[in-house]
């Protein structure tokens, strides 16, 4: 028999012995840890840093920096006047407080659009009863990751304060709705008012919620006549009423009190209210029949799936779950997708930023979506579903990743709308530069005026706010305008008007703003393959061009265009590099040269030159020159008459032609650029034969070879292999001279060797190549297998700017190349090693646009002067 002693009870150790218990136990044994908040809380760290990362890079919109300039006018005591034009007042209440608590600038400006994307990561979470919890966690990621709301949590406009104010509302009536308390009515038509002055668009999500409760509604009291109880007792009637009269009474208080606070700029502007309440309607009513965007019906049906087609995938599972188990949140959420998708796509504007709205229902059905899969995860179809997910999961972080910090300012993603370029920061600290050294030779600060035509003052006025020297003047074509300040900003529209008052003045043209309005109707499966792979465009951009003129007697005018610093990657790399010198970009001081010849041939009075981009120089003084405008290539007799010429018709028509090179034979080849293709021609401009058809890259210098995405330029080596440029792919292609592919090398980067945008190319006497790396800003000499051998700066080029600078070489190894993105346009000359020797600008008419070049048997350089429709031969150096 076992006699065991009986366990004292835990109050009998403590009186015992005086010990407490848990010192007997783990420390933490009495701890219950919530992993649901812990893993929600890490949720929302990792949106916060991905919403601050590189916030303050990208280049302001023109909408950003209206938004970033009036806060900071009310934040420097100029005040606030609500006007519908620019939406609500709350987003400049809290930017003005970013600027309070953290100071001015490019990052505080989108700083609280940015917590708002945050904060709108953790308001599923209050609806994890409704939804369920993995459905309001799968949720939750899906807001903290996804392309649309990660990119507009980053941009300051006022569409992610309304998502974030309609998600609350969303959260706090479903919750009243569920468990009534006294204090939500004040809670729910607060945020109501909050969201009215946030964004007109308010009116929509009440005639969605409105028509849905009254629907319900309508459901219940039906239901109810028929089992005979009283309508009173209506789940919506009774949780209206549970809380009581005096709870409402607050709740249309709290409304009028955040309306008018907000709306008359804390009491010291009443005309805001009535304005608020009158003006934003008839403002935003009168604009639907303006159709802003001019995006067809079907606009977003393509945004949608190009970005979020996983949760398209997942939200579908979720409707298929609250069909088959409707719930009123589900159908809500089913109802509140399908008709702000419809009323969005009806409405006049349609902007990218819009895409946010309908896809915010669509997230939480894709989170009950998610939750579904997993729940079924043993069964094929869930496993099925779940793989899906996986791969929308990879391509979420793709897209992502590639809009908010790979090219957050490319207008090759769909969601960047008409976006400032990112040449207008480096535009704006070249300005300030030049204020500096004007202030420190005269006491006085530059003189800037400042275009406002067509709305191209902004984002200048947020740029430049603390330059005070600086007016906003209509230099339109009725304004009388005189260019009299020391810099000004141009519209290239007006540029033309002024041009003949601005000889005392250095001009340099850049893209203020750039767009891809894209050819849906003629895009190909192929076409969207690779543009959801590689983002490449399947139809050309635009740009809308501004130029920047500082008057010659400026102290610091010398830095136009470059700002004085040399982009990354330009250093020298080998012993034939430049000096050390040209490593900086520096120049020497243009010198006038007079032309020898100037040849524009006229038919009938007709120029024969339309727009003429490369040249060739051939052995008896004859020239062949691509026109871009006319599709042609001409060959010109030495006394400058035209011999022959090429338009080809049918399938070998040339398309905007911009590159010409002739072989040892006499054979000549054409960059046919947007039929993308070489074409080969004899000595008489017959056609032989043709190789290359469209293809992209994705910037990879190993792509299928002979595709191209617009080939601009062709040099032919001693052995009448055929070298050209794939602009658009990064990379240079060679061929034997039928057109059998050689070898291929490049690919984008701006490391050496590497290429971004390669545009001119030629052969030096020694077989190496020289390229013009245009947004590298670089000349770059490769070997003809393409290693890199030297390269230097050319500040005065910009990313993203469409120009054409070519370049030739001539016996003694002298490097020329134009620079059209200047005024006057004009020609840089360099020696074999890169050393800047000289900068030619023309005597008389001025070069325009200046493009192709050549070197002719007797060392005379031709350059096509491609804006004057002509071509001028200067002496070589």
């Amino acid at each position: 028999m076992v006699v065991t002693e009986p366990r004292p009870a835990p109050a009998a150790i403590e009186e015992s012995d005086g010990v407490a218990p848990s010192l007997d136990r783990p420390l933490l044994a009495g701890v219950r840890v919530n992993w649901e908040l812990v893993a929600l809380v890490a949720l929302v760290a990792l949106a916060l840093v991905l919403r601050l990362v590189t916030l303050g890079d990208k280049p302001f919109h023109h909408d950003e920096s209206q938004d970033a300039y009036f806060s900071w006018i009310l934040y420097s005591g100029g005040g606030y006047k609500y006007d519908p034009l620019l939406h609500g007042p709350l987003r400049f209440y809290l930017i003005s407080l970013m600027y309070l608590l953290f100071g001015v600038g490019n990052f505080t400006a989108r700083l609280a659009p940015a917590l708002m994307g945050t904060a709108m990561v953790a308001l599923p979470y209050f609806l994890r009863r409704q939804l369920g919890r993995l459905a309001a966690f799968g949720a939750a990621v899906l807001l903290c990751l996804c392309p649309s709301y990660l990119y507009f949590s980053r941009f300051t406009r006022e569409d992610i304060y309304f998502a974030c104010l309609t998600l609350a509302l969303m959260v706090a009536v479903f919750r009243f709705l569920a468990h009534p308390r006294p204090w939500q009515p004040a809670l729910i038509l607060g945020l109501l008012a909050a969201s009215f002055a946030t964004k007109e668009t308010t009116f929509i999500t009440v005639f969605i919620a409105g028509t849905f409760f009254l629907l319900v509604l309508a459901w219940h009291v039906g239901v109810a006549r028929r089992a005979g109880m009283p309508v009173a007792q209506t789940p919506l009637i009774a949780a209206v009423r549970s809380v009581g009269l005096d709870a409402w009474l607050w709740g249309f208080a709290s409304f009028i009190a955040v309306f008018t606070v907000l709306f008359t700029t804390f009491f010291t502007n009443p005309q805001g209210l009535q304005d608020g309440i009158v003006k934003s309607i008839q403002y935003w009513l009168a604009q639907q029949p303006v159709g802003r965007g001019d995006e067809p019906w079907y606009y977003y049906l393509v945004l949608l799936p190009a970005y979020e087609w996983p949760e398209i995938v997942a939200g579908a599972v979720g409707l298929i779950v609250v069909l088959r188990r409707p719930t009123l949140l589900g159908l809500f959420l089913v109802w509140s997708f399908v008709l702000s998708m419809g009323i969005y796509s009806w409405a006049g504007e349609k902007m990218p930023w819009l895409l946010i709205h309908p896809l915010l229902p669509l997230l939480l059905l894709a989170g009950v979506g998610v939750q579904a899969l997993w729940r079924g995860r043993d069964r094929v179809a869930g496993k099925i579903g779940l793989a899906v997910c996986a791969v929308g999961a990879l391509y979420m972080l793709h897209a992502t990743t590639a809009l908010s910090y790979g090219h957050p300012a490319d207008p090759e993603e769909f969601l960047v709308y008409t976006q400032s370029s990112t040449a207008v920061p480096p535009v704006s600290q070249q300005i300030l530069a030049i204020d500096r050294r004007v202030f420190d030779a005269t006491g006085q600060h530059l003189k800037l005026d400042i275009d406002t035509t067509d709305g191209v003052d902004w984002p200048w006025a947020w740029y430049l706010r603390d330059l005070k020297t600086s007016s906003f003047v209509d230099m339109g074509p009725n304004s009388s305008y005189t260019p009299a300040a020391q810099a000004l900003l141009v519209d290239d529209s007006d540029r033309t008007r002024l041009l003949p008052q601005l000889g005392s003045y250095t001009g340099y043209r850049f893209p203020l703003r750039v767009w891809w309005i894209p050819d849906y109707q003629h895009a190909t499966l192929k076409d969207w393959a690779t543009w959801l792979l590689w983002r490449t465009p399947w139809n050309p951009e635009g740009s809308l061009d501004e130029w920047l003129y500082v008057r010659n007697d400026v102290p610091g005018a010398g830095i136009i265009g470059g700002g004085g610093v040399a982009p990354s990657g330009t250093a020298p790399v080998a012993a034939a590099s430049p000096s050390a010198g040209t490593a900086t970009g520096v120049l020497p001081a243009p010198t006038v040269v007079t032309a020898a010849r100037v040849i524009a041939p006229v038919t009938g009075n007709v120029p024969v030159l339309n727009q003429p981009r490369q040249v060739a120089a051939l052995p008896d003084g004859s020239l062949l020159v691509v026109d871009q405008g006319s599709n042609s290539v001409t060959k010109l007799a030495p006394d400058g008459t035209v011999a022959a010429s090429f338009t080809g018709s049918g399938t070998t028509a040339l398309k905007n032609p911009t590159g010409v090179g002739v072989d040892s034979k006499g054979n000549v080849f054409v960059a046919d650029t947007w039929n993308h293709r070489i074409v080969k021609l004899d000595s008489s401009l017959h056609f032989v034969t043709a190789w290359g058809s469209y293809g992209t890259t994705g910037g990879q210098a190993t792509g299928q070879p002979a595709q191209f995405y617009g080939p601009r330029a062709i040099a032919i080596d001693s052995h009448d292999d055929v070298y050209v440029t794939d602009t658009g792919n990064k990379r240079i292609q060679e061929f034997d001279d039928n057109g059998k592919f050689l070898a291929q090398f490049g690919g984008v980067g701006d490391g050496p060797g590497h290429l971004n945008e390669p545009v001119g190319l030629a052969i030096a006497p020694d077989g190496n190549l020289v390229v013009a790396d245009l947004w590298n800003r670089r000349m770059q000499v490769l070997t003809p297998t393409g290693q890199p051998v030297a390269q230097w700066p050319v500040l005065t080029w910009q990313t993203n700017v469409h120009d054409e600078p070519y370049v030739a070489v001539g016996p003694d190894g002298m490097i020329y190349v134009t620079d059209p993105n200047v005024v006057p346009g004009r020609v840089l000359v360099y020696s074999a090693k890169g050393d800047p020797l000289a900068v030619w600008t023309l005597a008389g008419t001025a070069l325009s646009d200046p493009t192709g070049l050549a070197v002719g048997p007797n060392n005379e350089l031709y350059i096509t002067d491609s804006g004057n429709r002509r071509i001028v031969a200067v002496a070589g150096k």
